[in-house]
């Protein structure tokens, strides 16, 4: 009897210690310290791949962690693991931009540090190694065999360099691709196609910038992401830091989605690239004036990432204009394109702004819906669906209640687009 209690404890005991020590091997490793590669590793592990990252010294992000550092961006552009940084220095959960700027005005390395720690000790996927180099790479069949300094080895699905100077260049293919186009555009110079692809946007110079998802990819090969032809057109600076964390956020999204379905960058579903993201804060489309505290954000980034209107104005930048009056003349073009039944929309004059009964009669046509919308949207106008004033179908409609409205019974964003930001169907 008592060599079976020994013989049972045994194995309690060290299965036990088997199943404490048992970690999950990590499918993607990022390289190098800084805003680009906490923001990727965070990512990846969000997107709930295992996820090493690997820090060439002792500080994750030493710009904000060695000195205080203040800035000043133009409205509304911080979004994402920046905006979390962001709110967990001040204390606070919910996303607020007000409360962004005062924070960004000066920037302690301590509450910093704090709040880098904080929101690294929730990720359960994400595992750092500091103070060490990688001396090897090896593409063995679909994964890459990784040797650090320290003699740990590991076999991952991706690679993303983001040290500033791109370290592990040395072991990747030559870079192909690097010259193919800039790797970002200025926002107001793109095409409704191009805005389609969008993944990362932000500031550099008080100026707007998006990067889609073919700039993105561009330094792709195999899995391993490498940033030389982004790096080049971006330096180092506090402004830039939202869109650095923006394109890193991108990176490790981008990089999960590869290890998680076994795929090619080729075989990508941008649409689900750019929902993964904004389920995780991503701030697409910086319209400068839409709060990311409102309650519709999320169904105006969805449409606006469809393009059926211009957002670019020359003396405002890029704005939503949610109260504009539209008509069906400016959707007409994109909506032909969308819903091919929207060619037989009965309308007398597509140049009338469009009242609030019209854009209902329009979105059930195309939706082919009911006469419950009118009777929903009444009920709901100004509880679920955040509206001002009062429910007026004679009223005419601007783009905000549109936008909302058309999320929420047309679903124009569930349409894919290829790489071009052309629809698919």
């Amino acid at each position: 009897m008592k060599n079976k209690f020994l013989l049972l404890f045994f194995f309690v005991v060290i299965g036990q210690q088997a199943f404490a020590q048992k970690e999950e091997k990590p499918q993607i490793l990022v390289f190098g310290s800084g805003i680009i590669g906490y923001s990727a590793a965070v990512q990846g592990a969000l997107s709930n791949v295992p996820t090493l990252w690997v820090v060439e010294g002792s500080d994750l992000i030493p710009e904000f962690t060695r000195s205080a550092r203040g800035m000043e961006n133009l409205l509304n552009v911080d979004g994402g693991i920046w905006m979390k940084l962001l709110m967990r220095m001040g204390a606070v959960k919910d996303a607020s931009d007000s409360l962004a700027r005062h924070i960004k005005r000066e920037i302690n390395p301590r509450l910093f540090e704090n709040a880098l720690e904080k929101i690294i000790s929730e990720q359960a996927n994400l595992k750092i190694v500091f103070a060490n180099d990688i001396i090897a790479i090896d593409k063995k069949r679909k994964h890459w065999s990784i040797t650090l300094e320290d003699g740990h080895k590991y076999t991952v699905d991706c690679v993303i360099d983001a040290s500033v100077n791109q370290k592990l260049g040395r072991f990747s293919a030559a870079d192909t691709q690097a010259n193919r186009g800039p790797s970002m555009l200025k926002l107001d110079e793109m095409s409704s196609a191009e805005i389609r692809t969008l993944l990362v946007t932000g500031e550099i110079d008080r100026k707007l910038f998006g990067v889609q998802f073919s700039n993105l990819i561009r330094g792709e090969n195999d899995g391993f992401f490498k940033l030389s032809a982004f790096v080049k057109g971006l330096d180092t600076s506090a402004g830039t830091a939202p869109f650095r964390s923006a394109f890193g956020q991108a990176l490790g999204a981008t990089a999960a989605y590869l290890s998680y379905f076994a795929t090619a960058s080729a075989a990508i579903d941008v649409r689900k690239l750019q929902t993964e993201l904004m389920s995780d804060g991503a701030r697409i489309l910086p319209f400068s004036d839409l709060a990311i505290d409102d309650p519709n954000f999320d169904a105006i980034q969805r449409v606006g990432l469809a393009a059926i209107f211009n957002f670019k104005s020359p003396r405002a930048g890029f704005i939503l204009d949610k109260d504009r009056y539209i008509s069906y003349a400016e959707l007409e073009p994109v909506f032909n394109r969308l819903y091919s039944r929207s060619q037989l929309w009965p309308v007398e004059d597509k140049t009338r702004d469009l009242t609030l009964s019209t854009a209902l009669s329009l979105i059930k046509f195309v939706a082919l819906r009911g006469d419950e919308i009118e009777k929903e949207v009444k009920r709901d106008w100004s509880t679920l669906l955040h509206f001002a004033g009062s429910y007026q179908e004679d009223k005419p409609i601007g783009r905000y209640e549109f936008m909302v409205l058309l999320d929420r019974y047309a679903s124009p964003f569930s349409k894919k687009v290829d790489r071009q930001g052309y629809f698919i169907f």
